[in-house]
């Protein structure tokens, strides 16, 4: 199968409740002893971040295996949160709605793994996994984002487009510069700032069953 584009990518619906409670049909024949889920290892910890589309479905099956909303939530992309209206508030709720529906979803995405490499096209990436006889499409999207703190306060903590916030010059040693900027609001605590963080994410913005067909 061809990989689609990022302009198809984009144009997927949203349909990742509908698509997780789907995953999870085949299993219901399964005995209870499997829903068992094997707890994260320490590596598992150190290894979570979102540098990659890989390594952010990890991170989510981190939280996931380890019952821990709070990290699976922030595995979630701005746009997903948005269109499921769901927000550290009030995601454990929505997490207990899924589960409480389905109490097989966990050990589906808790043992998804990747058929083959992210085919990442631009800001945008699609990652099929195949878990207990079925695949599960999930697709990613760069969110950028920046931060400034003054010792424990967080100044800042914002979206901001990492391209137009950046810029590389030539320096006179030949080499190549990297700037970074972002603009404070005016009622911002500018003494005492320790830390900028400017970049970009892979975070999750779908997820669906991928049909038998495909």
């Amino acid at each position: 199968m061809t990989s689609p584009g990022s302009n198809e990518l984009a144009r997927r619906p949203s349909g990742s409740r509908l698509a997780l409670l789907g995953l999870l049909l085949p299993l219901v024949s399964f005995p209870s002893c499997c829903l068992l889920v094997t707890p994260p290892r320490a590596a598992d910890y150190l290894d979570v971040g979102f540098r990659t589309p890989e390594q952010t479905f990890r991170s989510f099956q981190v939280g996931w295996r380890a019952d821990e909303p709070d990290l699976e939530h922030r595995c979630l992309s701005r746009g997903f949160r948005s269109r499921q209206q769901v927000s550290r508030l009030n995601y454990r709720e929505f997490r207990a709605h899924l589960l409480a529906d389905e109490p097989l979803l966990r050990i589906g995405v808790a043992d998804a793994r990747p058929t083959a490499p992210a085919d990442v096209r631009g800001d945008r990436a699609r990652l099929v996994l195949e878990t207990h006889g079925r695949k599960l499409e999930v697709l990613f999207v760069l969110d950028d984002y920046a931060e400034v703190w003054a010792g424990g306060e967080r100044v800042l903590d914002d979206y901001l487009p990492f391209d137009t916030h950046t810029q590389v010059t030539p320096t006179d040693a030949g080499g190549q510069r990297l700037w970074g900027h972002v603009d404070l609001p005016s009622d911002a605590r500018v003494t005492g700032l320790s830390e900028l963080r400017l970049g970009r994410e892979w975070k999750i913005d779908d997820l669906r069953l991928v049909p038998a067909s495909e």
